[in-house]
């Protein structure tokens, strides 16, 4: 009897996990996908620090993804969900980054393990498994397509990927001058554009790695496409203190973002921290951890 009880049991857990990660009434699940959504945004902003403010075509992008998430199942136009079916696709490359970025590469991969006993102490370790969440929609949409619907929906994984790799292709040309001209105190070497700019931010604008146990401020802006030159370029998530480097390169700048990583209490202190923003530059001193 206790094993059948056990059973049973198993099989209502199971079949909750399967309504709540795919629910067959279409009003159900979109309501389950907003209510998520909306619960993830709150955390994230007002009571940890996970993902920063994304740079505004990342926030574009995020946000043209999830609302055809949302509406997908409801449009009838076939003529008009060939066209979300490529949205989706491109959609599936935000959710795989996201997962990517969660998991730590900086940390061999071993971020969803801290995630799961998040889950089992607190439960607030669920939420990242969001984009997990969002891809497996993703993927039964583009199963229950017709063979051009998978073909769109793959030119939607292929189209985001081209700015990608001519973006990696001068990331990895700027990172190599910029190590050499700091190896060589020739400042005047750097280039005075934006991909510059942004190597140059990383660590007090630019946000580059999830952290788990750090009190304090995170830098509160957070660029795909920079975080993907440095897993493939990089060595570091940090590669250089360069705040001095910063001032040399781009003087009517300010070092300080306008906007915070999130609205905790951590999380305002960035705009607060005026004597980190005024220290002068020390070679050999590469981390504000």
């Amino acid at each position: 009897m206790v094993a059948i009880a056990r059973s049973h049991g198993m099989y209502k857990l199971a079949s909750l996990f399967k309504a709540l990660s795919y629910h067959p009434n279409i009003k159900y699940r979109t309501a389950i996908t907003i209510v998520f959504t909306g619960i993830e945004l709150y955390v994230n902003y007002f009571r940890l620090q996970v993902f920063c403010q994304p740079v505004l075509w990342a926030s574009l992008y995020m946000g043209i993804f999830l609302t055809v998430l949302i509406i997908f199942p409801f449009v009838k136009n076939m003529f008009l969900k060939k066209g979300l079916y490529f949205i989706l696709g491109a959609g599936a490359l935000c959710c795989i980054y996201c997962i990517i970025f969660l998991a730590d590469p900086w940390e061999h991969f071993t971020g969803y393990i801290y995630f799961a006993l998040l889950i089992l102490l607190f439960g607030a370790g669920l939420l990242t498994f969001l984009p997990v969440y969002y891809l497996w929609h993703v993927l039964n949409y583009m199963q229950e397509g017709s063979t051009t619907d998978k073909r769109i929906f793959i030119c939607g994984i292929l189209m985001p990927l081209m700015p990608l790799f001519i973006y990696l292709n001068e990331f990895s040309k700027h990172y190599k001058v910029i190590n050499s001209a700091i190896k060589s105190n020739n400042i005047t070497l750097i280039p005075a554009d934006r991909i510059s700019e942004r190597i140059l931010g990383i660590g007090f604008k630019y946000h580059t790695k999830i952290e788990y146990l750090y009190d304090g401020w995170r830098p509160p802006i957070h660029d795909p496409f920079l975080n993907i030159g440095l897993w493939i370029f990089g060595d570091s998530y940090y590669p250089f203190h360069a705040i001095g480097y910063y001032k040399q390169v781009f003087p009517e700048l300010p070092l300080q973002a306008d906007c915070v990583c999130t609205y905790t209490k951590d999380g305002m202190s960035y705009l607060k921290d005026s004597a980190y923003f005024k220290q002068i530059y020390i070679p050999g001193n590469k981390s504000r951890k």
